[in-house]
């Protein structure tokens, strides 16, 4: 297996363990509230691969949309993971743009009469609980106090909350891989690393048997969230197997790194050159062809000489 440091790390994790069908149903039968439950047939469960985070937030935010008859008839399951250290107190309006955005899919591509209810679930790990979660009608000052015929005209909704942050209320449950995914993001964040540690040691041991590989999974994300992981005191920690896996994945990223950083080295070089090249009026397009740099470098170049 050829492995590299992740970009957007959260959102991989999130997204490779929640495509997993098994995983996905598994969460819903222990986390969806069981008057919806009871109407979900998770036997229909299906993902889809849109996804309606703008791009700018793709590094606080992730989600998945599913396919699922709610009470026979087609539904959507919404997943919006908030993995940002710290809490959004917008997060309702958030969730409902999102929710506007599915809908709008229907009525323009499929030329919509009828629009499926959509169940949101709103995931969050951050470093510190989140006491509550505002819905919209928090918002609005003096919302209780007006009447219900009032209250009618502001789009208020709930949405399926789980706290998964360190001091949150929700227990990991479920098959040993989403277990192994929850204590992970529940223990993401914290400083106590004899803590962190030992949650690593725990993951391993819910892995062995049901699903090695994801273990490797598991520790790619982590070297590259926590950079201050003690590799060695962790190697005489794990298993043999797990030793073994974690050694083959740290070398891999370290001649990965060495790769990146003599590239790192020829483009620094290059960049010198086309300095010089400058100072001594040679033609731009040459230095183009010369040093293989874009015009636009050679431009940003150029105004740092100035």
């Amino acid at each position: 297996m050829r492995v590299s440091m992740i970009h957007q790390p959260h959102d991989k994790i999130f997204k490779v363990t929640f495509e997993d069908i098994e995983v996905a149903t598994d969460f819903v039968h222990h986390y969806l509230p069981k008057e919806i439950l009871n109407i979900v047939d998770t036997e229909t469960l299906a993902i889809k691969k849109d996804s309606f985070i703008q791009a700018e937030l793709k590094d606080s935010y992730s989600d998945l949309l599913f396919d699922v008859e709610i009470d026979n008839q087609k539904g959507y399951l919404y997943f919006l993971f908030e993995h940002k250290s710290y809490q959004a107190p917008d997060i309702a309006f958030q969730l409902l743009a999102y929710m506007l955005q599915i809908w709008s899919q229907h009525i323009i591509n499929d030329k919509a009469t009828n629009l499926p209810i959509i169940i949101p679930i709103l995931f969050y790990h951050g470093e510190r609980k989140w006491e509550r979660a505002r819905k919209i009608s928090d918002w609005i000052s003096g919302y209780d106090r007006f009447s219900t015929s009032i209250q009618k005209y502001v789009p208020d909704y709930d949405f399926v909350f789980c706290d998964f942050s360190f001091d949150g209320n929700e227990v990991a449950e479920g098959n040993p891989k989403l277990r192994a995914y929850l204590e992970l993001s529940r223990h993401i964040f914290i400083k106590d690393m004899e803590l962190l540690m030992n949650v690593i040691i725990t993951i391993e041991d819910l892995l062995n048997e049901y699903d090695p590989s994801y273990f490797d999974t598991i520790m790619i994300y982590l070297l590259s969230v926590r950079d201050d992981l003690p590799i060695d005191t962790l190697k005489e920690q794990l298993t043999i197997e797990g030793r073994k896996r974690l050694m083959s994945i740290a070398e891999q990223l370290r001649e990965e790194g060495e790769k990146r950083g003599k590239k790192r080295g020829r483009k620094e070089e290059k960049l010198k050159v086309a300095k010089k090249l400058l100072l001594l009026n040679m033609d731009e397009t040459q230095i183009m062809e010369a040093t293989d740099l874009t015009m636009e470098e050679i431009e940003q170049i150029k105004k740092e000489i100035k």
